[in-house]
């Protein structure tokens, strides 16, 4: 593990949120509209984490590296890009997370990434912490899964991914809450309803 990592985890375990902070997790499948939501989230106030792996992914395909899934140590650079944008983030009531270290952890197994156990120890230790509001919001497949540069999926393998996140989610004992194809407005207010929040509630 590299120092940085070391020092951004270290980070996230020793700093307390603040009071009744929560950090809400959106997660699903590839293509199913999180970001879209995220967006939403944040165009009406409320303080969001965007998700790291789409940024990573852009980032080295702009140097030309095919795949960047692929390569050796790719899920544990995403927990480290999104674990330091955990531990920068704003003191606020609520924060939309676009993804979570569960998810990253997801990824590991299904790649059979050989840094899974460590991967595994460190998504284990943030649980312990409570780091996470106990509701965690899936959002459903859309009935297709777009393809590009960034998304290689088909619709058969990110409904599979979906299946595959729901079950790790509970398995650390989350409340897994699907939200069905709508539009975003739809969508956002289904989450605020669970939540038992409106859009006054951002800050």
């Amino acid at each position: 593990m590299s120092k940085i990592l070391s020092f951004i985890i270290a980070l996230c375990l020793v700093l307390p949120l603040c009071a009744n902070q929560r950090l809400i997790i959106i997660t699903g499948g590839p293509g199913v509209g999180k970001t879209s939501l995220i967006n939403h989230f944040q165009i009406n106030g409320f303080h969001v984490i965007n998700e790291a792996a789409t940024d990573l992914i852009q980032e080295r395909l702009s140097q030309q590296i095919e795949e960047p899934w692929n390569q050796d140590g790719f899920n544990m650079s995403v927990l480290q890009l999104l674990l330091k944008r955990q531990a920068e983030a704003k003191d606020a009531h609520v924060i939309f997370f676009d993804r979570s270290p569960i998810d990253v952890l997801t990824y590991s197994l299904l790649q059979n990434d050989k840094a899974h156990g460590q991967i595994a120890s460190i998504v284990e230790n943030l649980i312990a912490k409570k780091t996470y509001h106990p509701k965690v919001f899936l959002i459903e497949n859309l009935g297709h899964c777009e393809q590009t540069a960034v998304r290689a999926e088909s619709l058969e393998e990110a409904l599979r991914i979906e299946r595959h996140i729901e079950d790790q989610y509970r398995k650390y004992e989350f409340e897994v809450i699907r939200i069905p194809a709508a539009p975003i407005e739809e969508r956002a207010q289904l989450i605020l309803k669970h939540l038992e929040l409106d859009q006054c509630s951002s800050s």
